[in-house]
């Protein structure tokens, strides 16, 4: 295991790196937003006009949220920021844990000054299941391009088939394709007919062959939104993909059926079978690189 699961990524400038891993820039996703909380960056998303859902890792500990800062906008460590806010507080889910042996990796920032200029990002609460596979996750966040980059702070996307879930997390694999160190938090889209909607938030990487570079050749973790719903509606009021009403008159609401498994997406190697815990304590026993590095850097 790494020696920290609080780990940020150094908000620094690269003008060479291949955005995210394996992915694109993107001035796209304005309800994805940085997050400068703690010492560092993370990412979160927008799901109210005063609150942003982010990771718990990201805002566990956090002593004093007085420097804390909210940024909208493509390229913030450049200056390209379109509205920032000031943070009031942050709720980190009660049941998470720093060794992410019990999921929930799940926090809310409260902020000072509403970003009523924002549309707020949808949710979703289908449950995930073995119909999900071969189904496009978008990764929407702020960090690294690479292991050896420190160029996070620009909005960077990337796709990546569905390769699995249990209990707790949703599993995507492509290798080159993933999040990274400073991406934590952000957000992990599926399309509804309604438009993206938020389907897990950004945790951890892991991977089977080399722990020296987990982003660029493991999977990627998120956090199932239907395992933290009810919790977020504690304290916020959000917009469900499947409680949009549509002037068309049909009912069908939820994910596109007709995408083609990837004939990739096999069980073999990841020890994390759907619906089992054992699986995925298996691959924390192994190692797990959280999405976050410390740095002492400012935007």
């Amino acid at each position: 295991m790494l020696p920290a699961l609080s780990l940020f990524a150094i908000l620094s400038q690269s003008a060479l790196a291949t955005p995210i891993i394996g992915g694109e820039l993107t001035s796209d996703y304005p309800e994805v937003v940085m997050l400068w909380i703690g010492g560092g960056t993370c990412s979160g998303t927008l799901i109210a006009p005063g609150w942003v859902l982010t990771a718990g890792h990201c805002v566990e500990g956090v002593g004093s949220v007085s420097n804390a800062m909210v940024y909208v906008g493509a390229d913030p460590v450049h200056g390209q920021n379109d509205y920032t806010s000031r943070v009031t507080a942050v709720y980190t889910h009660p049941d998470y844990r720093d060794d992410m042996s019990n999921g929930h990796d799940a926090g809310l920032v409260e902020l000072s000054t509403p970003l009523d200029q924002v549309v707020p990002g949808m949710l979703t609460k289908t449950p995930i299941d073995e119909s999900w596979k071969g189904r496009m996750v978008r990764y929407v966040g702020y960090g690294v391009t690479h292991e050896d980059e420190w160029d996070s702070g620009t909005k960077r996307t990337v796709e990546v088939p569905f390769y699995q879930h249990d209990k707790d997390w949703m599993f995507t694999f492509d290798k080159g394709k993933n999040m990274c160190w400073g991406d934590s938090g952000g957000a992990a889209y599926v399309e509804t007919e309604h438009g993206p909607a938020l389907a897990g938030i950004i945790s951890w990487v892991g991977t089977w062959s080399d722990w020296d570079y987990p982003c660029t050749t493991g999977w990627g973790s998120s956090t199932r939104i239907d395992t933290i719903m009810e919790w977020v509606e504690e304290y916020v009021e959000v917009t469900y993909a499947e409680d949009v009403v549509v002037d068309t008159g049909s009912a069908e609401t939820g994910l596109d059926d007709t995408a083609e498994e990837d004939p990739k997406q096999k069980k073999e190697g990841c020890g994390c079978d759907a619906g089992s815990s054992a699986g995925l304590l298996g691959l924390l026993l192994a190692g797990i690189a959280v999405t976050r590095r410390r740095g002492s850097g400012q935007p």
